[in-house]
Order: structure tokens, then sequence, then C-alpha cells
């Protein structure tokens, strides 16, 4: 559980520094096409959004030794890269966070007074659900439940835009740290496990 927390800190810091950081800048990067003005605030996607949480607890769990391991240093790596990016192009989001009426209301005040609007590209979101997805796939079996795995990921991915939290390059951003980060460290580990086999 070591890992689990190393990860659960890195987060917390630098997430929450970056965009604490980010606010206090002058000047910030509007990093979206014109376009995405008019994608539609969609509230219920707001469960789609938080269901990244239930998903890295459950790839943690689901996970042992070796591959919780790997999945911890992996999320680990990926924020303090992300981290590094945030501070380098401070961003601003272009959609504007109106109050949203309705039995969706207290959830997004609640997401917009914890989550500040600047930690935008890459998408943590996605770089972990892509982790995490990764991870739950490599410990299934049965097609259907990839299925579901790849239709829950997809689900995420959809939810960071229609709940105006991303833009649409956040999204390549997060796949575009999450890949290289899986595939190096899958790696490593290999690397590392023939070593001490031999």
């Amino acid at each position: 559980m070591n890992y689990v927390l190393v990860w659960l800190v890195t987060w917390l810091l630098v997430y929450n520094g970056c965009n604490i950081l980010t606010s206090l800048r002058p000047h910030r990067y509007l990093l979206a096409f014109s376009w995405e003005n008019t994608i539609p605030l969609v509230p219920p996607m707001l469960l789609a959004y938080v269901s990244l949480y239930p998903m890295v607890a459950l790839a943690i769990i689901r996970s042992q030794g070796e591959r919780r391991k790997a999945l911890c240093h992996q999320m680990t790596l990926g924020t303090l890269i992300a981290g590094v990016i945030f501070l380098l192009f401070p961003a601003q989001l272009s959609f504007a966070r109106l109050p949203v009426a309705g039995i969706w209301s207290m959830g997004y005040e609640i997401l917009h007074a914890v989550d500040l609007p600047h930690n935008l590209f890459p998408s943590l979101h996605v770089t972990y659900a892509t982790l995490c997805s990764i991870s739950l796939l490599g410990n299934l079996k049965s097609t259907a439940a990839k299925s579901l795995v790849y239709l829950w990921l997809g689900i995420i991915v959809l939810s960071v835009v229609l709940t105006h939290q991303h833009h649409v390059v956040d999204i390549l951003g997060g796949w575009m740290v999450a890949f290289p980060v899986n595939r190096f460290l899958l790696r490593t580990q290999m690397r590392n496990a023939h070593q001490n086999g031999n």
C-alpha cells in the first residue's frame, strides 16, 4: 500500500499546487478550438466524470503485487509529467462556468469549488482512466467484461468535455502521457524481472 500512498500524496501536492500557482499567473494559454464553445453542457455526465474514482479504486484493488506496484508507479510518473506541463503551459478553460439548475447543481458547485479551471493540458482524468483501464484489462479474460471496461473508459473520456472540465486537445494530451508512461514502465518492469531471474 506504500505505492498507493506515494501516488496519492504526489497527486494531491502536484495537482493542487499547480492549480494554485497557475491561478496567480497573469498569462494563461487558451488551448481550445473555437467550435468547442458550441458543445453543450450535459449535467448528468457528472456521474461519468466522477466514476473515475471508483475505477481507480477498482484497478488498485484488482491488481496485486507487481501489477499494483506498476500501476501506482505509472500514475505517479504520469502525475509528475503532467505537473511539469501544467507549469510550462498554464491554461485557461474557455467554457464559462455557469450555475447548473436542478438536481445536479450541488454537484457542480462542489466540483467548481475544489477544482480550479487551470490543470487542463494534459487531462489527468484521461491519463488515469487510461492507465487504470489497461490495468483492469490485464486482469480480465471475459470479452464481455473487457468490453465494459472499454465502454467505461469511453464514457469517462467523453465526460471531461461534456461536463465542460476540459477541451479536446486535453484528451489527446492525456493519452500522450498515458501510453508512453505505460510502455516505458512496462519495459522497465520486464527488464528488471529478467535480470532478477538471472
